[in-house]
């Protein structure tokens, strides 16, 4: 599995570290050749070193990875005004665009680059990374390919169609396409830092070390991060056994879910009910409560928590989450022993939450736990009867093993495998993910389905602004409240009545929170809400986490 995104932005419950093994993004110079040997007292020929001629759209790309993507987009339009290169340029500008978040002006772009020269393979490149960003995935990877049907290979066309297979569950046809780009363009910044984290942590480090010292930045992370990220992998190969593998594999487990409870100091008793369950776990030892969370597989604490705990710190950690105050500090740590009821991990990375925005819900809560760490197993969240349950999954097909890849640093590449659905889960959802996120596909109102992450840990659903004024109304709300790791946000709104519809299901809110969901897209595509604890809490919830898989039941027939 593809570690990077595995750890990505702990936005909401961990932090990115991306990596780039790239020496440097400059200008180029050709290697100097030697002097050739000569006989003494024989005049000896100098050969000088010549520079590498940049051309101006080089000069645009190399401004793009190394960040500054104003300056790329003013000589992409200066290029495009001289009349040489239009349509690689507005490819180009497309691209810068979109680092800039300026998704709409990234579309025209591409368009006009398409428009401009349909056989031009990074014009279509541009659209597909358009149209991911936008989440129509369908529309993205029918770009990617048009170029490689052509039998014009594109290294950024195969990048865009490997995120596209990693997001749909597809690791194996991912990792084949990802490796193609790589060795179309091994220089590529977004390409390198995908294709070095499919690689054994030796490889990794290499990587991190060298893109530290050239300055380190790429399009995920700059220095400040690589370092993080640096200190987990070298601690893990100092410590090989710290891997947060299950030391006590059951065919079958069950643990009670518990409702959760506001304690603070003048909650109101309204207020006092958490929307939301938990777990209760030992973590070294101590008991501590868990809220439960579907999008992720990692485990956070607070600070009073960590400590309890015995938690080791092993590097300062940049985090942000939702929310208009600052983002909280943390570093991630290390906890010999975390136990849910009989099943046991061993040697878990954990994230601490040192010093969050006021009203924020691990000041409320010790910690929570992402669901996805029990991936090796078929979850079941049945909330009815306040019982998490966990089977056996389906075996493949092959006979290769059931269980999913190991994560992060393994000393070994890991096995990589394209989503099955077994017969008997003909009738299950498939999920997408992004970042930490699994995403549901969802109609409100009768629109185009839009991507919803399924967060049971949220103890609100959410809108995004864009999806609510395409679907609904957008009213401000002084009563209407919505808060993160970042505190709350301020000037509150909320859409007018919806009818979502989802996994065969159908759900009526007179109402929803609207948010600012850009966070959640960074890098990869837009997010239009989040399926929270009021909404999920009507269904069991059962999630494949190997193949990406989800069937709601709300125990009545299903339309």
């Amino acid at each position: 599995m593809f570690t990077y995104r595995i750890f990505r932005p702990l936005f909401y419950l961990a932090f990115f570290l991306g990596l780039t093994p790239v020496a440097s993004f400059g200008q180029e110079v050709s290697p100097p050749v030697p002097p050739a040997t000569s006989k003494p007292g024989s005049a000896t020929k100098v050969i000088r070193p010549q520079l590498v001629l940049v051309t101006r759209l080089e000069e645009a790309r190399q401004l793009c990875w190394n960040g500054d993507y104003r300056r790329a987009a003013t000589l992409y339009t200066e290029i495009i005004a001289s009349g040489r290169d239009v349509a690689a340029a507005y490819a180009g500008l497309a691209h810068a665009y979109l680092k800039m978040r300026k998704v709409d002006d990234a579309y025209k772009a591409a368009s006009k680059a398409v428009e401009l020269d349909p056989s031009l393979a990074a014009a279509h490149a541009a659209l597909g990374d358009v149209y991911f960003r936008q989440g129509k995935l369908y529309e993205a990877e029918q770009e990617y390919l048009t170029p490689l049907r052509a039998k014009n290979e594109d290294a950024q066309a195969y990048l865009g169609l490997s995120r596209i297979y990693y997001t749909t569950f597809n690791e194996n046809r991912a990792k084949i396409v990802l490796d193609r780009a790589h060795t179309l363009d091994p220089k590529d910044p977004d390409i390198s830092s995908d294709w070095v984290q499919t690689r054994p942590a030796a490889e990794q480090i290499r990587a991190l070390e060298a893109f530290i010292a050239a300055g380190g930045h790429g399009e995920h992370v700059g220095r400040a991060g690589a370092r993080q990220w640096l200190a987990v992998l070298k601690d893990q190969a100092l410590h090989p056994d710290r891997t947060c593998q299950m030391v006590n594999k059951l065919q079958s487990a069950q643990i009670n879910l518990e409702p959760l409870f506001n304690m603070s100091r003048g909650a109101s008793a309204s207020d006092r009910i958490y929307p939301g369950v938990g777990v209760d776990a030992r973590l070294n030892g101590f008991a501590a409560r868990l809220v439960v969370e579907t999008s992720s597989d990692r485990i956070i604490l607070n600070q009073k928590t960590a400590e309890k705990a015995g938690a080791q710190q092993v590097v300062r950690t940049e985090i942000e989450g939702v929310g208009d105050e600052n983002p909280p500090e943390g570093y991630t740590a290390y906890v010999e022993s975390i136990k849910f009821g009989e099943i046991e991990f061993k040697g878990c990375y954990v994230t601490v939450i040192e010093d969050a925005s006021p009203r924020n819900f691990l000041g409320d809560h010790e910690g929570a736990v992402g669901a996805g760490i029990f991936a090796n197993y078929l979850v079941d969240l049945d909330l009815r009867h306040s019982k998490l349950r966990l089977t056996g999954l389906p075996p493949y097909p092959d006979g290769t093993p059931e269980t999913v890849a190991e994560k992060g640093g393994a000393t070994e590449p890991c096995q990589f495998h394209d989503r099955y659905i077994a017969p008997e889960m003909v009738d299950w959802t498939a999920l997408y993910r992004s970042n930490q996120l699994l995403l549901l596909p969802v109609y409100a109102n009768g629109a185009t389905a839009k991507l919803f992450g399924v967060s049971l840990g949220s103890g609100i659903s959410l809108i995004s602004l864009e999806a609510a004024h395409e679907v609904s109304t957008v009213t401000s709300d002084q009563f209407t409240h919505v808060r993160g790791l970042n505190g709350e946000v301020k000037n509150g709104h909320k859409s007018g009545p919806l009818k979502l519809q989802f996994a065969g299901l159908e759900f009526h809110a007179d109402a929803l929170p609207v948010a600012d969901m850009s966070i959640y897209d960074e890098n990869s595509f837009e997010v239009a809400g989040l399926l929270g604890f009021p909404v999920l809490k009507y269904f069991n919830i059962q999630i494949d986490y190997r193949d990406g898989l989800i069937y709601l039941d709300h125990g009545e027939k299903r339309k």
